[in-house]
């Protein structure tokens, strides 16, 4: 008996042996491999904003955090009580919306306090419009599908406190998505469209009714001088960039004119919106055109973004083959480019589930497959919008100053560069030693500047200001 326990005892220790080893050599594969470690508890993230000079960013757990420092460090924000979930977020005529089920939380002090404003039934709103007059318009989704009387669209001019249906003539009451122009122009998309309409848009009349206009969707799908509708059966994505460019992720069945067969497509795009023709053809923006043969094997759309400073567009395909993740266009003159360096693949593959864009050019990135937040600047480089010790790695002085810096690196840069308010390089500098150095800006003009610095494996960076 003693002998059986001593032999027990000697296996126990070799596998909790074995476990510390196994421990240990899992660490590098991480750094390697850029796993984000995130310092919010949160698993599963449903949306990521950029507002008065913070990222805010939302869980369907519930709960909301903010960083004051572009990822590197997050904050819990309390909310009156927990919320079951977070959908989504979103803002209008400076105030902002945290969605949940059966109503949604709502800041007026640029997220300083929070209050919460219920929606009739157990809905989750999916849009939010403060028009001009004051009133709010909430649109809303069946999210649990098949029940008769769906909120639809929903407007109140008691700043919630009561509501009424102002769905009208729209055919679906569950809507995917609201977008709201300078103008009070307002843009939905159905969930489950009744008919071949996907997209409507309406302005308040004046007797303060709603009125919906179709807005169909024509593409150019087998050649130029093609014509074919759209409908969607899925919106993937839908934004509104500079307030006159609609941008549009979804799938959906296309069907040329005089066809009698429809063909299921994923498509990715864009079209003005304030053009007088509701017909006016939708231009096709995608890194390929996907040919399903097996949905695991295969990326689909996902998300689009342009960026307001820079122009660059950004798309994302969700999928586990080598299609799948972050695509870049410097320019509509110009192709799509993979840029996917720096994003690990996540158990589906990549799976990045929303675009927010930043300042200096930035765009960051939900990773549902890690639920982590990356983001790029100017290159088809990601990295991870975790704690990174900048202060101790990168140090510069004075700071506002008249161009004339004193540069502390803690390590060997590869790479120094000097970026202006739009992303534009204004000054660059290769191979430079750990220590101390005396970089002269003197002859660039007053303003705000980013100085990055790259090591062999990391790129830091921080604002310097220029003055005149």
């Amino acid at each position: 008996m003693t002998l059986w326990r001593s032999a027990n005892f000697a296996i126990i220790f070799l596998m909790r042996y074995l476990l510390f080893l196994l421990g240990l050599w899992s660490l590098p594969l991480q750094a390697q491999n850029w796993l984000p470690s995130p310092t919010y508890p949160a698993t599963s993230l449903s949306d990521l904003q950029f507002w008065d000079d913070k990222l805010w960013l939302s869980s369907f757990e519930g709960q909301l955090y903010s960083s004051q420092n572009e990822g590197q460090t997050w904050v819990e924000v309390p909310l009156p009580f927990p919320a079951r979930a977070l959908y989504g977020l979103y803002s209008s005529r400076n105030r902002w919306f945290a969605a949940a089920p059966g109503g949604f939380y709502t800041s007026e002090n640029l997220g300083s306090s929070w209050r919460w404003v219920s929606i009739p039934g157990m809905y989750v709103p999916s849009g939010f419009a403060v028009l001009g007059n004051g009133h709010w318009v909430v649109a809303t989704a069946d999210l649990v599908g098949g029940r008769p009387h769906a909120a639809g669209m929903l407007r109140s001019m008691d700043e919630g406190r009561s509501w009424e249906s102002v769905t009208a003539n729209l055919p679906g009451t569950s809507i995917a998505k609201l977008l709201q122009t300078n103008n009070d122009q307002l843009v939905v998309a159905l969930d489950q469209p009744a008919t071949t309409a996907s997209l409507f848009s309406c302005w308040l009349g004046p007797a303060g009714s709603f009125q919906w206009m179709e807005l169909p969707i024509y593409l150019h799908y087998q050649s130029d001088s093609s014509r074919a509708a759209f409908q969607a059966s899925s919106w993937f994505d839908l934004k509104l960039h500079n307030d006159s460019t609609l941008l549009l992720s979804a799938d959906g069945m296309v069907r040329e004119a005089g066809a009698t067969n429809a063909v299921y497509v994923q498509w990715m795009g864009y079209r003005k919106l304030n053009t007088g023709s509701a017909a006016e053809f939708w231009v096709e923006t995608l890194p390929f055109r996907p040919q399903f043969n097996s949905w695991w094997d295969q990326a689909a759309p996902a998300n689009i973004l342009q960026h307001s400073e820079t122009g660059q567009w950004y798309g994302s395909l969700r999928g586990g083959s080598a299609r799948g993740g972050a695509w870049l266009r410097p320019s509509e003159a110009q192709g799509w480019h993979k840029a996917n360096n720096g994003i690990p693949p996540g158990p589906e593959g990549w799976d990045l589930l929303r675009f927010a864009e930043g300042p200096y050019g930035r765009v960051f990135a939900i990773h549902q497959g890690y639920s982590g937040v990356f983001y790029t600047d100017y290159s088809r480089r990601w990295a991870s919008a975790t704690p990174h010790l900048v202060a101790e790695k990168l140090k510069l002085w004075p700071n506002p100053g008249d161009g004339l810096v004193q540069l502390d690196l803690a390590f060997e840069a590869v790479k120094l560069q000097v970026l202006d308010a739009k992303g534009q390089l204004v000054w660059q500098q290769d191979n430079l030693m750990s220590g101390i150095h005396k970089i002269n800006l003197r002859t660039l003009a007053a303003g705000v500047y980013v100085i990055r610095a790259f090591s062999q494996t990391n790129m830091y960076q921080m604002k310097y200001v220029k003055g005149g």
